[in-house]
């Protein structure tokens, strides 16, 4: 990617979380990045098209990182799982403060959500198919079915406050491990988790 068009995504990335996607300006944008607007139209047909490339420059950034981490193989699959769990909780509470949930919902929705229910798709299966390899998670689910009940729960969290129901991403993870992952663990992979999670039920 070239120097400019990075400049660009990297400003427009956080003045959509600072200002939302309504507020979003090119002129803002280009006032950011100590740019003219005419550089910006010259790597980006439009607003819209800059909005989604930024998004999705950070959730791919992301998810290749946690990739990275669901592909060590000198950790066994627990420690693995545990370690993207506190990398997602970490970069997507960095993301999505709950400070500023109200301002950001539509940003969330519009342009993250699609983005983060694609690109996260890739790693969920590689990671619910590793745990099936390795014994940990249940083979009578099935892969497609386990990526779907994921990506749900995803678009769910995001609608709690509609609900009048406060969370944050740390909740969102919480419930993920402890009630979806919890189901599709076979009896050795809860036995493993435990070890490593001191909650051992055996």
């Amino acid at each position: 990617m070239g120097d400019i068009r990075k400049k660009i995504l990297d400003e427009a990335g956080k003045l959509i979380l600072d200002q939302g996607v309504t507020s979003f300006s090119m002129e803002d944008l280009a006032k950011s990045a100590g740019i003219t607007k005419k550089t910006i139209y010259n790597h980006f047909p439009g607003r819209d098209e800059v909005m989604k490339s930024a998004a999705r420059e950070k959730i791919q950034s992301l998810v290749n990182t946690m990739t990275k981490i669901a592909e060590d193989e000198r950790l066994d699959f627990p420690y693995r799982l545990g370690n993207i769990f506190r990398f997602g909780i970490k970069e997507y509470s960095a993301l999505f403060p709950q400070s500023g949930y109200e301002k950001n919902k539509e940003t969330f929705f519009s342009i993250y959500l699609p983005i983060i229910k694609t690109e996260n798709l890739r790693l969920v299966k590689e990671v619910i198919h590793s745990g099936i390899t390795s014994g940990h998670l249940r083979d009578d689910i099935g892969e497609e079915t386990m990526a779907i009940m994921f990506l749900h729960i995803v678009e769910g969290w995001g609608k709690l406050e509609e609900y009048g129901i406060a969370s944050n991403v740390d909740d969102f993870f919480t419930f993920t491990r402890k009630v979806l992952l919890e189901g599709c663990l076979t009896q050795y992979g809860r036995g493993e988790i435990g070890k490593i999670t001191g909650n051992n039920n055996d």
